[in-house]
C-alpha cells in the first residue's frame, strides 16, 4: 500500500509543478500565471512512465510501472476528481481520488476502485502564496530556451526547455515539500534523504500560442530518483526486515536491488473554464478519518 502512496506522491509532484511551476521567458510566464489565477475550471491528464530493472536473488526482471490519470480541476470552490490507472508487472490497478480545500487544509479521499469503499485524511499543506512562489519561479524564467513549436491537442504552442538540479527547483517551487511524502510514507524523518547530488531535472514548458496559457509540462525524473533510490532502497530493506522482527539480518544479502532506467512525468491541461463541477460523492464524505491506503 505504500507503494501507492509513493506513486501519489510523485503524481502530486507533477501537479505542483503543472499549477505552479511551468514558465518560460519571464514575461511570457508572468502573463501565464496571473491568467491561471483566473481560471474556474480545467481537465488534467497525467502520465507517470517509470522503467525499472528488479533484481531478486541474482535473477533479473525488467518490468515497467506506468500511471495515467485524468480528471476535472475546479478553482472556485477547489476541488479535484482524478481517476488513476496502474499497471506493474501485468497487474492492473485503479484509484479514484477527491480533493477539497477547507480553510488552510485539503482533505483527500481515496477509493481502490470507486466502487463505495472509501478513505480520507485532513492534510496540513502549506503552500507558499503567489508573490512569493511567482518570485521564484522568475528567477528561473531565464533558464528556459524556446526549442520550436508543437501542436498539443490541436492548438499551436511554443515549447521552452532548462533543466535544473532538485535543490534550485525546491528554492523555487518548495519540491521538498512532495519529497516530505515519501518520507512519511517510509516512516523517515526529514532530512535522511535529501535533494543534494540528485543530478538534474530537465523540464519542458507548452505555452498555447493563442490562449497564452500553459497546456502541457514534461518532467524526466530519472537522474533524481537514481540518486534516491539506494536512499530509499535501504530504508524500505530496514522496515521490512523490522517488520519481519529480522531487525539483525540484512536483507540486502537476498540479492535485492531495484534500479531505475526512466522516470518521466507528463502532464496536458485543457478545458479552460470549461471541466465540468467537481461533486464529491455522499459516500466519501461520510467516510471516517483515517490513513490512506
Amino acid at each position: 500500500m505504500k507503494r501507492k502512496r509513493i506513486a501519489a506522491a510523485l503524481l502530486a509532484l507533477a501537479v505542483m509543478l503543472t499549477l505552479a511551476g511551468c514558465g518560460s521567458f519571464a514575461g511570457r510566464m508572468a502573463r501565464a500565471v496571473k491568467k491561471m489565477e483566473k481560471v474556474e475550471s480545467y481537465r488534467v491528464d497525467l502520465s507517470l512512465d517509470t522503467a525499472l530493472n528488479i533484481t531478486v536473488l541474482g535473477r533479473e526482471m525488467p518490468a515497467e510501472l506506468a500511471v495515467n490519470a485524468s480528471g476535472d480541476v475546479n478553482t472556485k470552490p477547489e476541488r479535484s476528481r482524478l481517476e488513476l490507472t496502474t499497471s506493474l508487472l501485468g497487474e492492473r490497478g485503479r484509484l479514484l481520488a477527491y480533493t477539497e480545500r477547507t480553510g488552510e487544509d485539503y482533505t483527500l479521499y481515496l477509493s481502490p476502485d470507486g466502487s463505495g469503499i472509501w478513505t480520507k485524511q485532513t492534510l496540513d499543506i502549506e503552500e507558499p502564496d503567489t508573490k512569493t512562489r511567482l518570485a521564484g519561479l522568475l528567477k528561473l524564467a531565464s533558464r528556459f530556451e524556446k526549442t520550436g513549436v508543437e501542436s498539443v491537442r490541436g492548438s499551436e504552442a511554443t515549447v521552452f526547455a532548462a533543466s535544473f538540479s532538485g535543490e534550485e527547483l525546491d528554492r523555487a517551487v518548495a519540491l521538498s515539500d512532495t519529497l516530505e511524502g515519501v518520507l512519511e510514507a517510509l516512516e523517515l524523518e526529514e532530512g535522511e534523504i535529501t535533494l543534494e547530488d540528485c543530478g538534474s531535472i530537465p523540464v519542458t514548458v507548452a505555452i498555447d500560442n493563442k490562449s497564452g496559457l500553459v497546456t502541457r509540462c514534461t518532467l524526466d525524473l530519472t537522474e533524481l530518483m537514481q540518486g534516491l533510490m539506494p536512499k530509499l532502497m535501504d530504508a524500505v530493506m530496514a522496515e521490512t526486515a523490522e517488520q519481519l522482527g529480522l531487525e539483525n539480518v540484512d536483507l540486502s544479502l537476498l540479492g535485492f536491488a531495484l534500479d531505475i532506467g526512466r522516470v518521466f512525468v507528463t502532464a496536458e491541461l485543457y478545458d479552460f473554464n470549461a471541466a465540468a463541477p467537481v461533486e464529491i460523492p455522499a459516500e466519501a464524505l461520510a467516510a471516517a478519518e483515517g490513513e490512506l491506503l
